[in-house]
């Protein structure tokens, strides 16, 4: 609907100029370049709109043409897929968990000594 917006605008330029007999302001190539659609200054819409006629489908870049073979097709929405909870039905997850263990089942140890028991912050207070 944007397209059709968007050439009527330029046809509303052509009939203006032609009633008022004014000139249309210079060219800068936007509609044709930039969107696909025919402009106000090109030979193409005048004649049409002289006579009265349809603009051929080739005069419209090929992005603004309706595909419509038939009634669209309605969307197909699906569940998801449900996701497993256990440790055992997702890939990686046990080792995840064993991971999780180790690093909390480990002794503290400092980085200072290298003993367990006690970290850096706590050092201080353990060798008094």
């Amino acid at each position: 609907m944007k397209a059709l917006q968007l050439v009527r605008e330029q046809v509303a330029k052509v009939e203006n100029e032609m009633c008022t007999q004014t000139l249309l302001e210079p060219c800068t190539g936007y509609t044709r370049t930039a969107l696909g659609l025919p402009c106000a200054h090109e030979r193409e819409l005048r004649d049409c709109v002289v006579r009265l006629q349809p603009l051929s489908p080739g005069s419209v870049y090929a992005f603004w043409h309706l595909r419509r073979a038939g009634p669209p097709a309605p969307l197909q929405i699906r569940d998801p897929a449900p996701l497993p909870t256990r440790a055992r039905e997702r890939p990686g997850m046990q080792r995840e968990l064993l991971a999780v263990v180790r690093v909390l089942g480990r002794p503290r140890r400092c980085g200072n000594c290298a003993r367990e028991g006690h970290d850096r912050r706590t050092y201080e207070q353990e060798n008094r």
